[in-house]
């Protein structure tokens, strides 16, 4: 189910040659924003209108995907991935025990690499997830419920530097091309929040 919540419009990937260590991304990591600020309920998400154009309020939230990636000595990777939920009034007349607004926390490992399938990536960054139930808010029962508790997935990361400053990443799903989300670089940390996303129960 992970996968199904993270359709967004295809973009382009530049090209950039790159390794992976702190030389080519220029920047702090320190100096990266925290990829949750700004993050903002949308009323596009309070419902959707019916085959003759009739407007009706559905029981769901307004949702962003976000994750953060640490490269480590040699081809170990550690993070984080966050899906943050606001929800509607339908939902929470519907389900006032479970819904409000929150934030689900998986804790990620792997390994990431260069991809000589892939002439527009720096990186591949090859992932496995797991629910962190310490730093998740949302209710643990519609957690486990409506997204999987652990699961695997690969991104291809191409990284665009203009200067001295932040770098731009792109992350894209290795097995299809389909982009993911844009965000930023910096030293051996790259970042993404997807656009917002409607999702409904």
């Amino acid at each position: 189910m992970r996968l199904s919540f993270l359709f967004v419009a295809f973009s382009a990937l530049a090209a950039c040659n790159g390794t992976g260590d702190d030389t080519d991304n220029p920047g702090n990591p320190n100096d990266l924003p925290d990829p949750l600020a700004g993050l903002v309920y949308d009323s596009a998400c309070d419902g959707a209108n019916d085959s003759d154009g009739v407007f009706h309020e559905v029981a769901g939230a307004t949702t962003y995907w976000s994750g953060t990636f640490t490269m480590l000595d040699g081809d170990d990777l550690s993070g984080t991935e966050s899906l943050v939920v606001f929800s509607n009034n339908a939902w929470e007349a519907a389900q006032p025990e479970v819904a409000r607004d929150c934030t689900i926390v998986w804790n990620v490992v792997g390994k990431y690499e260069t991809a000589s399938d892939c002439a527009s990536c720096d990186y591949r960054y090859n992932i496995d997830a797991n629910l962190d139930t310490a730093a998740t808010t949302c209710d643990l029962g519609y957690a486990r419920a409506a997204y999987d508790e652990s699961y695997s997935v690969s991104y291809d990361v191409n990284v665009v530097c203009a200067g001295s400053g932040l770098c731009d990443a792109h992350f894209a799903f290795s097995t299809s091309g389909n982009a993911l989300a844009d965000g930023n670089a910096a030293g051996n940390v790259a970042q993404y929040t997807t656009t917002r996303q409607c999702q409904f129960y």
